[in-house]
């Protein structure tokens, strides 16, 4: 029984993979058809965040991601992220100042960052 149970998983693996083979080699250039969408926070010095990003209408979401843009004039600022991942057709992520009692307010952001192809 359990063969067959991994046999019928197998074949809708295949099968989801020719799916995405199929869509991904339609007529039009997949390069066209992908699309970058973002969502950043506001940049004050509020301790947790969370940003949401989401894919247009009529797009498939292929991936995402963050970025926290404190560059060099915030040094000993630690910020972190504490989750990233899918959610409906779109990217969560929520990040938090690792240590805001001891350090000195700064401000900050983040940002969330989905990659979409269009149908």
């Amino acid at each position: 029984m359990a063969r067959l149970t991994l046999m019928i998983a197998l074949l809708a693996l295949a099968a989801a993979g020719a799916a995405l083979a199929l869509e991904l080699t339609r007529p039009a250039d997949v390069a066209d058809r992908i699309v970058y969408v973002s969502h950043i926070t506001s940049n004050d010095d509020t301790d947790d965040k969370e940003a949401k990003t989401t894919c247009p209408d009529k797009s498939l979401l292929l991936g995402g991601g963050f970025a926290i843009q404190h560059g060099h004039d915030t040094p000993g600022h630690s910020l972190a992220v504490y989750q990233g991942y899918p959610v409906a057709n779109g990217w969560d992520v929520q990040a938090h100042e690792t240590d805001p009692e001891t350090e000195q307010r700064r401000r900050w952001d983040v940002a969330s960052v989905v990659i979409c192809l269009k149908r």
